[in-house]
């Protein structure tokens, strides 16, 4: 039984044989360690196999909780732990109340998982791809120049877009020959599906100077000639920001059946 309540919730098991903070320790090390790793995962710059590699870690504290369960129990004898109504309880508090609680605050105001449909950040993003998400709204955090971001439209509260932040409040953009100027600075893009002067296109490739209100943003894809983006709707207040694209965690070639293994962990 201890076993069979650890693999449900780490620290579980200890907590039935008699030993709470044993198993409240357990619990709260697994979680801040998973919390780590994602962190990790966003914020650092590492090949991904390192990530992997230090991802075994998880498995191993879970494993772990369960052997140091099962000997709990072992060394405690019957009748050690709470009373059967206490147990129930606090299973169905932590199982069903505090995990979903706990996740649904960190992916609601830490980090969340996005699914990118469309080819508007081709080369950057690739139809389908999966990416974290680090939070912004919530966070007070100010988009710079360069970020890939994910927002709403003042008139869409439904759809959600991803585009690059390219000028930010006080600045004056302008797209000349698909050649994209900031403060009347040309601004090298080696992000670019089309290059300056490759497939030029009069409509895409030219926009007139617009001096970009302060708290907010002028956004473009960067597959500039499949992208809807500010040439067409016009700047976005930087409250309709939901978040940064931090790096993508899966990758799925639909065409050839496999996987981008190269793709993933690739920091954006």
């Amino acid at each position: 039984m201890a076993v069979l309540l650890g693999l449900f919730v780490v620290g579980l098991g200890q907590y039935y044989s008699g030993e709470t903070y044993r198993g409240v320790r357990l619990y709260l090390v697994f979680n801040l360690f998973m919390a780590l790793l994602i962190y990790l995962f966003l914020a650092v710059d590492a090949d991904p196999w390192i990530f992997l590699v230090a991802a075994q870690g998880l498995p191993a504290l879970y494993i772990y909780s369960l052997v140091d369960a099962y000997r709990t129990a072992r060394a405690a004898g019957p009748g050690a732990g709470p009373g059967r109504r206490e147990l129930v309880a606090v299973f169905f508090l932590v199982f069903f109340l505090v995990d979903p609680l706990a996740s649904g605050l960190f992916t609601g105001l830490v980090v969340d998982g996005y699914t990118i449909p469309g080819t508007s950040m081709e080369p950057t993003i690739l139809d389908g791809e999966r990416l974290f998400v680090l939070k912004m709204r919530h966070r007070g955090a100010v988009p710079r120049r360069g970020d890939v971001v994910v927002f709403r439209l003042p008139d869409d509260d439904v759809k959600q877009y991803i585009k690059r932040v390219v000028a930010v409040g006080g600045d004056t953009v302008e797209l000349r020959d698909g050649r994209l100027y900031v403060n009347g600075a040309e601004r090298p893009e080696p992000y670019l599906a089309h290059r300056p002067g490759e497939e030029p296109d009069p409509y895409y490739d030219n926009a007139g100077k617009l001096d970009v209100p302060y708290g907010e943003v002028f956004v473009l894809g960067d597959n500039r000639h499949n992208s809807y983006d500010s040439r067409s709707f016009g700047t976005v207040p930087v409250e309709r920001i939901e978040g940064k694209a931090m790096k993508i965690y899966y990758s799925y070639d639909e065409e050839k059946g496999e996987i981008r293994w190269e793709r993933i962990g690739k920091r954006l």
